[in-house]
């Protein structure tokens, strides 16, 4: 992905360590340098990215790294692939409501309230009402509601808040602390992940904002991805993806590559018809 500066997304190196280029932006992070052998620790982490990144396959990592205050946690951004219906360029925000998914693989009532509370706040901060249409299925949770936007804020101002949450979003990935992420939506995005420290198993979608946890090699992997309008209705249409967070990229790929042979084909007869 290019940037706009001419530069592209990936993890250079500098002086001060990895230096992470997303959407422009040269964030520094910083780690313990190392000229000679690879260390045990870069290379959990090198093999955790590599287990990473087939799984997510066709979907791509564009930046990643142990976040410090997520407890050493690997974290990962997760980009569209290269080619297919899967970015968001010049696509229209729907943002009249909002669909609230939590899959959490425990029975501890206690913990997964924490991620539902964390999920919650994101959506109060986004200017949503109370949700309704409560779905819960026991066992793990799996958890689905909606809320629509309250009277009183329109649609442009979510937009922005959106931006907010999606920057706020990457930068978690990053572990960076940047004054333009000291606001409410960044508040809630944080809330999210850290709520799934005391869980090995989950997956969190609040609107756009999806967030999946699991472990590779008994190491806490964290991946996290702004979603494409279409990615939300196949999400929509196959709740079922997002109980299985370690297939969940792989898996969303192919309902949004069957929904677009789908659109396409009716596009076909349609025009077909009117022939």
């Amino acid at each position: 992905m290019g940037s706009r500066d001419g530069s592209k997304s990936g993890i250079e190196n500098a002086s001060e360590g990895w230096v992470i280029r997303l959407e422009g932006s040269s964030i520094p992070m910083p780690r313990q340098k190392s000229d000679g052998p690879v260390s045990s620790d870069e290379r959990v982490f090198n093999n955790a990215r590599e287990t990473v990144a087939d799984a997510v396959k066709p979907y791509r990592l564009v930046s990643y790294g142990p976040v410090n205050s997520l407890g050493g946690a690997f974290a990962f951004l997760v980009a569209a692939p290269r080619a297919g219906k899967f970015s968001k360029s010049n696509e229209e925000r729907a943002v009249d409501s909002l669909t609230i998914a939590v899959y959490v693989d425990s029975d501890d009532e206690e913990q997964n309230d924490k991620v539902i509370r964390a999920a919650d706040k994101l959506r109060r901060a986004l200017g949503y009402d109370a949700e309704e249409d409560i779905d819960i299925k026991r066992g793990s949770i799996f958890r689905r509601s909606r809320a629509w936007l309250k009277g009183a804020v329109k649609s442009e101002e979510v937009q922005h808040r959106l931006v907010k949450v999606e920057r706020a979003l990457e930068l978690v990935v990053l572990d960076a602390k940047q004054a333009e992420v000291d606001s409410a939506q960044a508040s809630a995005v944080r809330e999210i992940v850290e709520s799934l420290a005391g869980v090995s198993r989950a997956s969190v979608r609040v609107g756009s904002i999806l967030v999946a946890k699991y472990m590779v090699a008994e190491e806490p992997v964290i991946l996290v991805r702004n979603l494409s309008q279409l990615e939300i209705r196949a999400l929509e249409k196959y709740p079922e993806i997002q109980g299985r967070p370690e297939n969940m990229f792989h898996a969303l790929a192919i309902a949004v590559s069957t929904m677009s042979e789908v659109s396409a084909e009716q596009g076909v007869v349609e025009g077909t018809g009117g022939s």
